[in-house]
């Protein structure tokens, strides 16, 4: 009962969480009031199993609380019958006094006491099993003692050969032998369709999914090798936490004073937004960027990189969802940010390949063209 319990509190926790993130979307399709009808079903399945479990414990403890009742009653009657005379047992006392009766029956108690304690314990220890089943699969998986990991002293060389990466859940690969190198220090643009395999290029050269066969290596060492913070992600949507913009750009890491954190925010294009904000770094940021544009959230993010001195910098669509006028002003930033690093950018913005040393295509997978730099042609044509 309590591993259902658990799993159904699970189900619920998830299904709320991920409805509750995309609450502006089921309002704006029309789609709230069924989903809240299925939010109920679930509350209303986790009730039950609830009342099941805490059934079974009343019923536990009912049985022991019966149990030291009876034995408790039974020492009760044996001692006033004792001091009345009644009752003359081989072995025992034929007469006590009251003080000492009146002992006994206060000790009794407490010396059932670790009965009562065991009917509470069995419920807790049902609990925890089925938490422990839901956590083995983690701890199973879990490395006891992780491998040191090379750092990256400068930009790294890419090299990916022979590439395939396949998904269970997908019947052809997300990438299918693909070949390529990139030098030391290029800004490399990665270009396709949705679906050709940008994202999961990234990925791999992140360390974040293991090719299915083939190898991506950085400076001779496999992604996974290489020290994670020498490695910049740069999504779509980056997350920023609720606190302070100075906790969000150090993410918790010490060692960092206000010059340096001022230096970031300001390459970054932060400027003029702490100059707008009274309270500079410690200005307040909520759950998800709450209270900051796009262009903002973004600028944020590459505060992080521009502090760390990521070596290799990987950036899928970080223009995507932006005006023209923004898109400019994070690409020149990004540009400024990309210096003295390896950079792979996933878009399909003609602003941002524009800028890029080489373009590459991809298509359902594999290196479909490469390019050099549009204005590299230009030049030539001249």
């Amino acid at each position: 009962m309590a591993r259902r319990h658990a799993e159904e509190l699970r189900y619920l926790s998830g299904y709320f969480l991920d409805r509750l993130r995309g609450l502006a979307t089921l309002r704006a399709l029309g789609a709230e009031q069924a989903e809240l009808a299925r939010v109920r079903d679930a509350s209303e399945r986790l009730s039950e199993r609830a009342m099941t479990v805490l059934r079974v414990a009343f019923v536990s403890a009912g049985v022991l609380e019966a149990i030291v009742t009876v034995a408790v009653a039974l020492i009760a009657i044996y001692v006033g019958l004792t001091l009345l005379g009644y009752v003359d047992v081989p072995g025992l006392p034929s007469h006590i006094s009251l003080r000492t009766g009146l002992f006994v029956l206060m000790v009794t108690p407490l010396y059932f006491q670790p009965v009562r304690a065991l009917a509470a314990a069995y419920h807790e220890r049902g609990d925890a099993l089925a938490a422990i089943e839901a956590l083995q699969p983690l701890l199973a998986g879990a490395e006891p003692k992780p491998s040191p990991r090379r750092p990256l002293r400068r930009a790294p060389a890419i090299a990916v050969s022979e590439l395939t990466v396949t998904f269970r859940e997908q019947e052809a690969p997300a990438l299918s032998e693909l070949s390529l190198s990139i030098e030391p220090g290029e800004l490399i643009g990665i270009a396709g369709a949705s679906g050709a395999g940008k994202s999961t290029l990234l990925r791999v050269l992140a360390g974040e999914v293991d090719p299915t066969s083939g190898t991506a290596l950085l400076d001779g060492a496999a992604p996974g090798r290489v020290d994670r913070t020498a490695i910049c992600w740069l999504g779509q949507r980056p997350y920023l936490f609720p606190g302070t913009i100075e906790d969000n750009i150090t993410l918790g890491r010490t060692g960092y004073g206000k010059a340096d954190l001022l230096r970031a925010a300001h390459d970054a294009g932060l400027g003029e937004l702490l100059d707008r904000r009274p309270h500079g770094l410690d200005t307040p940021v909520g759950d998800g960027g709450w209270g900051f544009s796009g262009g903002e959230i973004q600028r944020l993010a590459l505060a992080r990189t521009l502090l760390t001195g990521a070596r290799l910098m990987l950036l899928d669509e970080p223009t995507a969802h932006l005006d023209a006028l923004t898109e400019s002003r994070i690409l020149r930033v990004i540009c400024r940010a990309v210096r003295g690093a390896t950079t792979v950018i996933a878009s399909h913005s003609p602003a941002v390949l524009a800028v890029c040393d080489r373009v590459m295509t991809l298509d359902r997978g594999q290196l479909l063209i490469e390019e050099a730099h549009l204005e590299t042609d230009v030049v030539a044509a001249g």
